[in-house]
């Protein structure tokens, strides 16, 4: 079988694609990046024998997750009793890594990634060390409320989970706050990283200009959604206007929870908004 590890970056840090048969017919793969004993994200149980084999004969003294969704901590505690591994999250993350129930609420998610096995962690710091290595850990909310990127500032390495996905996603779960992400945006840019690595493209091409470009659509998006809101539209008119067509395709393998009108519903939150959704979850969206 072909080998989960995609890549390797500036000779250090081996980029870890994960996928299955069914995730990849859906366009959809996870990355891992495993660098000086330190395992950066470890994707989804549906994958886990890929990640197993990458991670054989390798030392893996701590997994820190970008942050608590199941394509990202769905192997937490099989790599930390296979190799022995501290699992480290931020600390908005930790109640959710013991109750995976909270994590994969609905079918598509088990369907598609699997439900986390039940794992215990401690809280990330300001920093984070390896045997070489130093990264600070960069709280970047939007996405999830407690979604942090590590940022290797020597060697210019972002870790960058969720963050990016793309620079003109016009699709979200209901609670992202694109208030919040502008201003994570924002904070990763002005680091200027050299090398940024995406959970679900892998490392990108000029990553800065990368998410430059996702930083001016969002916001561009942001300020025209609250002048239709200031001149009256409605969140509906507002979804006609930006985001029309609702891909249907999506609505129904998702029930509604990731959609082009939770797209629109977070460019109107306020910072810090909402996100007590991210633990307990909306009802499935009204049919489009």
């Amino acid at each position: 079988m072909k080998s989960a590890i995609e890549s390797k970056v500036d000779g250090e840090v081996e980029v870890i694609r994960l996928e299955t048969p069914f995730s990849r017919a859906m366009s959809y793969c996870a990355y891992a990046a495993f660098v000086d004993a330190l395992l950066v994200d470890s994707g989804f149980g549906r994958a886990r024998a890929q990640l197993l084999r990458a991670l054989d004969g390798r030392r893996v003294e701590r997994v820190v997750a970008t942050h608590a969704h199941e394509d990202h901590v769905g192997n937490n505690r099989e790599v930390a009793e296979r190799f022995g591994a501290e699992v480290a999250v931020s600390a908005a993350g930790l109640a959710d890594l013991g109750h995976p129930e909270r994590i994969a609420v609905l079918p598509y998610q088990r369907i598609l990634w699997g439900r986390p096995s039940p794992s215990t962690a401690v809280p990330l710091g300001a920093e984070l060390r390896t045997p070489r290595f130093r990264f600070d850990v960069v709280p970047t909310p939007g996405h999830s409320r407690d979604h942090v990127s590590f940022h290797e500032p020597e060697r210019g390495w972002l870790f960058a989970g969720d963050l990016y996905l793309g620079s003109q996603v016009r699709l979200a779960r209901p609670f992202e706050n694109a208030a919040d992400l502008v201003a994570s945006l924002e904070r990763v840019v002005a680091l200027r990283p050299r090398v940024v690595f995406c959970g679900h493209r892998g490392p990108l091409e000029d990553g800065v200009a990368a998410l430059e470009r996702k930083l001016r659509f969002v916001s561009d998006m942001r300020e025209k959604a609250l002048a239709l809101r200031r001149a009256g539209a409605t969140a509906g008119e507002i979804a006609a206007r930006l985001a029309p067509g609702e891909p249907l395709g999506y609505w129904l393998f998702t029930f509604g929870d990731l959609s082009r009108r939770h797209f629109v519903a977070s460019l109107l939150k306020e910072p810090g908004q909402d996100y007590l959704d991210d633990v307990v979850r909306r009802a499935p969206a009204a049919a489009p």
